[in-house]
């Protein structure tokens, strides 16, 4: 996601809160699971991925 989109998604998700149709504490999930999670996953695959990489190159 391109920081753009992410900022577009976290104003929306705080004007949501500002008028009440949230809960603070949904808010932040919503940030978290858009914002944060994705990246993490990610950073997991490439490890993930390099990790193989390494196991084939030492076997080999």
């Amino acid at each position: 996601m391109d920081m753009h989109t992410l900022e577009q998604r976290i104003s929306e998700v705080m004007l949501s809160y500002k008028r009440g149709e949230l809960h603070l504490s949904d808010a932040v999930k919503r940030i978290i699971t858009f914002a944060v999670v994705p990246p993490l996953l990610e950073a997991q695959e490439h490890n993930s991925r390099q990790a193989a990489k390494n196991v084939i190159e030492i076997t080999t």
